[in-house]
C-alpha cells in the first residue's frame, strides 16, 4: 500500500484533526518521512478532492482589530445584543398584547443563547455540526438557567423574571467575552489547518 491510502486511512481513523497531529501520527509509523513529502501527499489529497482543508484561522494584530464585527465574532455580538435587549421585554411589556412579544422574547433567549455562548467558549474549533451545536446549546440552556433561578430563589431578590433575566445575561457577557478571548488564543495557534477526510 502507498503511503497516501496509508495517510488516508489516518485521517479516516482519527476523524477531523490538525495536518500536524496526522503529520505525528505518520511518524510514529514512518519514522523518516520528511515534512515535506508529507505536504506533498496532503497537497495530493486534497487536489484529488480526498480530503478537505480548512484554512487556518487568520489572528488579527490587537483586540480593536480582532472585535471588529466580522463573520468570525458576529455570533458574539448577536448573543451579547439578544441578551441585553431581552432585559426591556422582561421589565417593561406588561399589558396583554404586548405580553406575547415578551414571552417569545424572553424565553428564546433563555432557552437557546446562554447554552450557545457556552458551547462556543468550551468548543472554540468547528468539533460540532449546526444541528449538534442547537441541540448541545438548548440543553445546556435549560441547565444553565435553572442553576441561576435556583441561586435566585435563595437569594433575597427571589424568583422573578427580571432577576432570572438579568441573570443570565451576565452570564451570556461572562461566557461570551470567554469565549472570545479562548477562539483569539486558538486563531494564534500556530497549527491551524484541519483536515477532514
Amino acid at each position: 500500500m502507498s503511503q497516501s491510502s496509508e495517510i488516508l486511512k489516518l485521517i479516516t481513523a482519527n476523524g477531523p484533526s490538525t495536518v500536524g497531529g496526522v503529520y505525528a501520527k505518520a511518524r510514529e509509523v514512518w519514522p523518516d518521512l520528511s515534512e515535506e513529502r508529507f505536504l506533498s501527499i496532503i497537497d495530493t489529497l486534497e487536489d484529488g478532492g480526498e480530503v478537505e482543508l480548512d484554512a487556518p484561522p487568520t489572528p488579527s494584530g490587537s483586540w480593536a482589530a480582532y472585535m471588529r464585527p466580522a463573520g468570525h465574532n458576529a455570533w458574539f455580538y448577536a448573543s451579547v445584543a439578544f441578551a441585553v435587549l431581552s432585559i426591556p421585554f422582561s421589565v417593561y411589556l406588561t399589558s396583554f398584547p404586548a405580553i406575547i412579544a415578551r414571552w417569545v422574547v424572553v424565553l428564546s433567549m433563555l432557552a437557546f443563547v446562554p447554552g450557545y455562548v457556552t458551547v462556543q467558549a468550551l468548543f472554540t474549533r468547528r468539533e460540532f455540526s449546526g444541528p449538534e451545536r442547537a441541540t448541545y446549546s438548548v440543553v445546556l440552556s435549560v441547565v444553565i438557567v435553572s442553576f441561576i433561578g435556583l441561586a435566585f430563589n435563595i437569594t433575597p431578590l427571589g424568583l422573578n423574571a427580571f432577576a432570572v433575566t438579568v441573570g443570565v445575561t451576565g452570564y451570556v457577557v461572562l461566557f461570551a467575552l470567554l469565549g472570545v478571548v479562548r477562539r483569539r488564543r486558538s486563531a494564534k495557534s500556530p497549527d491551524g489547518h484541519r483536515t477532514h477526510a
